[in-house]
């Protein structure tokens, strides 16, 4: 009886140089994908919550600029009763729509048009509502590393930060020679 030996599975006839190419090709045009895809903005699930047509005379529209990262795109805040309720691109800033729109676009045009945001930009909205988020200083109690820490006041802490900076200060060198 003769075993006949198959060829491992892996092995389609792809050679390293034919994949290090592909791949390089791959990750140099990478950062142009946006320019030849279209990406639909997510769909994200209501939980019966109505959705707010841009119409709607209670949802104010609120321009500004995301802090997520050192890119600064324009974002457009979504208000309802006080309440942020979305987080969408600016579509006056150049960096969320290619053809960005002028200042002298009619405004019901661009209470329909919305620009292109990352994900982290899109997720800003959970840095306002998230229950973990800090909302006030902290101060290390314990040794670095034991994660001890306890809430003091703002005035507390700019104080403190003031005490310690105080000694870094150069006062021999005018500021504005």
């Amino acid at each position: 009886m003769k075993l006949e030996q198959s060829a491992p599975l892996l092995d389609k006839g792809v050679s390293r140089r034919s994949f290090l190419k592909l791949s390089s090709t791959l990750a140099a045009g990478a950062p142009f994908a946006g320019v030849f895809f279209r990406v639909d903005e997510a769909k994200a699930a209501n939980f019966g919550n109505p959705i707010l047509v841009d119409t709607d005379p209670r949802v104010e529209i609120k321009y500004s600029v995301c802090q997520g990262c050192h890119g600064r795109c324009g974002l457009k805040a979504k208000v309802v009763d006080g309440v942020l309720v979305k987080i969408e691109g600016n579509p006056y800033h150049p960096c969320n729509l290619e053809q960005h729109l002028t200042y002298a676009t009619d405004p019901a045009t661009v209470r329909a048009v919305s620009g292109r945001m990352c994900a982290k930009g899109l997720g800003g909205i959970q840095s306002v509502y998230d229950p973990y988020r800090l909302k006030q200083p902290l101060k290390r109690v314990g040794e670095r590393g034991a994660g001890q820490w306890q809430a003091i006041s703002w005035e507390q802490a700019f104080g403190e930060i003031a005490t310690k900076l105080v000694q870094y200060r150069d006062r021999v060198t005018p500021i504005d020679p």
